[in-house]
């Protein structure tokens, strides 16, 4: 499968689980964390949002990680 590098940002402030330490959890625990709160972006569209001032790094941890995405042919 291809692979394509997605961004995905969380607010230790907006944690579910308050025990969670955003510097030291997995990848899977920061992943699900940014999708409860719609933060996971491809690279060109966290571009955008941090241009646009939607991406605020004095509240917000962020994590480039590469994810397999479905082949589309």
């Amino acid at each position: 499968m291809p692979k394509e590098k997605r961004y995905y940002l969380a607010n230790p402030d907006n944690c579910e689980d308050d025990n969670l330490c955003l510097n030291s959890c997995s990848d899977e625990e920061f992943i699900t964390e940014a999708e409860n709160h719609g933060t996971v972006y491809t690279e060109q569209n966290f571009v955008v949002a941090f241009n646009e001032g939607y991406v605020s790094s004095e509240t917000q941890f962020l994590r480039i990680i590469e994810v397999e995405t479905p082949f589309v042919g």
